[in-house]
């Protein structure tokens, strides 16, 4: 058995241009998908929207009943607070969704991808979020979407944000694994996020005035500009290419190896043997606190204030601090060295 079922609107399926809006609607009751489904979707307004082309507008909508999948199948759950399954049809795209002040504080249960707001969007071309919340148990909130843009919304669940492009992220905080993988061109301003694995693989960043916190955060992350923030993160930009921050706080062990193009203006670096087996490495007048075996087998070019507490077979280029508590030039140096080690004090 399949089921459908929603608070306001049970589903929208396999429609062409279809228009719908909803204002100031609101759920209480509890709806339930019982144990003989091998799949369904279910919300508090709307189970299903499957379209070809068409919009969905939600403003001021809530939902306080209880939303819940029983299902042991392998069909899938899709499961929201709000809404369930909103997918465009086939290889086509919805057109807009626009989900504005909306709450859901009912219990979300389900085997697969759930949450507070929405099951999952994907296959929206122009995509709205704002002042909303999705909730720990979302998954995959976010997939093959254009022209996103999410402000003052709480963004909670694995996968949040996958393979989008022109996202527009502000005034917004959130707990999400594996975040923002594949993205293209996405922006984050005041943005405040914990997460592993963070932005795998996304290509034209920008990130301002932001804090996060996890664990391999920017790997593989390409033509990058990240200002006036706080990263503290172990193996953050690993492998990235064409990366540059601005007045910012990287902090956390093995920062940037195996980078192309990394460049740091006017950061605090701090942590253990960061930045390794980089190629064209720019440090411009940072400071580095707790960092030992710094620089190993890289071509760099690194203005330091203060001071550095070793240096290890740096390869090509120039370093410049103040003091360097010692410089390790062994056996295992790359042949060809040539690397200035200068030290002003």
């Amino acid at each position: 058995a399949y089921e459908i079922l929603g608070g306001i609107i049970g589903g929208v399926k396999s429609c062409k241009n279809l228009n719908v809006t909803l204002l100031n609607c609101e759920n209480t009751g509890n709806i339930t998908i019982d144990k003989s489904s091998t799949a369904g979707r279910a919300a508090g307004m709307i189970g299903n929207f499957d379209t070809t082309g068409g919009s969905l507008t939600l403003t001021g909508c809530k939902n306080s009943g209880s939303i819940t999948h029983l299902g042991t199948g392998t069909g899938g759950a899709w499961v929201g607070g709000m809404l369930g399954y909103v997918y465009g049809t086939g290889s086509d795209y919805i057109d807009k969704i626009v989900v504005t002040d909306c709450h859901s504080t009912g219990d979300i249960i389900a085997n697969r991808t759930s949450g507070g707001l929405v099951g999952f969007f994907q296959r929206v071309k122009s995509l709205t979020v704002e002042n909303c919340t999705l909730t720990d148990t979302c998954r995959a909130a976010f997939w093959y979407d254009e022209d996103v843009k999410v402000a003052h919304t709480t963004l909670g669940g694995i996968k949040a944000f996958r393979e989008c492009q022109d996202v527009e992220i502000t005034d917004c905080e959130g707990i999400s694994e594996e975040f923002g993988w594949n993205c293209r061109r996405i922006s984050m301003e005041r943005f405040t996020m914990q997460s592993a694995y963070f932005l795998f693989g996304a290509d034209h960043v920008t990130m301002k005035e932001s804090t996060f916190t996890g664990k391999y955060s920017f790997q593989y992350v390409k033509n990058a500009v990240i200002r006036d923030s706080v990263l503290n993160t172990k193996d953050a930009f690993w492998h990235s290419e064409n990366v540059t921050v601005y007045d910012s706080v990287l902090k956390g062990e093995y920062l940037g190896w195996y980078a192309k193009n990394l460049r740091l203006v006017r950061c605090k670096i701090m942590g253990t043997q960061p930045l390794c087996y980089c190629e064209d490495l720019v440090l411009e007048d940072c400071t580095m606190e707790g960092c030992d075996l710094a620089f190993e087998n890289c071509t760099v070019n690194a203005t330091v204030q203060g001071h550095i507490d070793s240096v290890k077979n740096p390869t090509h280029g120039r370093i410049t601090a103040d003091s360097i508590g010692e410089i390790i030039l062994d056996a295992h140096q790359r042949p060809g060295s040539d690397c200035i080690i200068e030290v002003k004090g």
